[in-house]
């Protein structure tokens, strides 16, 4: 019961007092305001505004050039023969093989990293015959490289890796056989595959549109058919190519 009078007593004397407020006594004494302890408005947090999305652009490219093929081993398999097994030396011919050589490359850019898929039509001649029994041997319709690239804008240039297959349309004639295989889309092969390292740089004009050069190196493994067998044909090569781009 004692306990409950000090309660009861001590609610009288807040609600006479106010927290945060001053008050006079009869006498016109000031008494000090009682201590605010209730807790203060605090404000709701907002949270920090989210960066957009960087907006993908589509960037187009083609470009033509010529190539420098290191030498490399080529072994030519027929059924009944002597494997034919040398080291091979190459050229390339870009206008005046049928098929010019070419790169088309389409790329989704979003910020300073792009994904892209790329064709380059890779031409291959056969300059030397230390056999004496090869009368001709071309990939000149496309010693095809096809890569998924990963590109990156760096120092004012465009780094880039990519992987892929090897597509070829072979013409070849060994020891007097021609050979003439039906293959896909009038003679083609899904032969092997290749991978690449590239440099480029940009200059641009109005719009979208750009100039470009590029250095890349490229290697590739390929198995393409001869008449009665097979050749194992890989290449590697210092490309130099110049073209226009357009972003979208």
């Amino acid at each position: 019961m004692k306990r409950a009078t000090v309660l009861f007593s001590w609610f009288l004397f807040l609600a006479a007092f106010p927290v945060g407020e001053a008050h006079a006594t009869a006498a016109g004494e000031a008494v000090p305001a009682l201590p605010d302890f209730r807790i203060a408005d605090s404000p709701v947090p907002v949270a920090p505004a989210e960066k957009p999305e960087p907006k993908t652009k589509w960037v187009f490219q083609a470009a033509t050039g010529t190539a420098y093929q290191f030498h490399s081993r080529l072994i030519i398999e027929q059924d009944g023969e002597e494997n034919l097994d040398f080291t091979a030396h190459y050229k390339t011919y870009p206008f005046t093989s049928g098929a010019p050589y070419y790169s088309l490359r389409i790329g989704a850019w979003e910020g300073n990293r792009a994904w892209e898929f790329e064709t380059h039509h890779h031409l291959v001649t056969l300059v030397d015959d230390p056999t004496g029994k090869i009368d001709g041997f071309y990939v000149t319709h496309g010693y095809n490289l096809n890569t998924l690239n990963r590109a990156w804008l760096l120092g004012g240039f465009i780094w880039r890796i990519g992987a892929g297959v090897v597509i070829t349309h072979p013409e070849n004639v060994v020891r007097g056989k021609k050979f003439s295989g039906d293959g896909f889309y009038e003679g083609f092969y899904l032969s092997g595959v290749c991978g690449q390292l590239s440099l480029e740089k940009r200059l641009s004009l109005w719009g979208g549109s750009f100039l470009y050069v590029e250095g890349k190196f490229t290697a590739a493994w390929a198995k393409i058919p001869v008449a009665d067998g097979e050749a194992t044909v890989p290449n590697y090569a210092l490309h130099g190519l110049a073209g226009l781009g357009y972003e979208f």
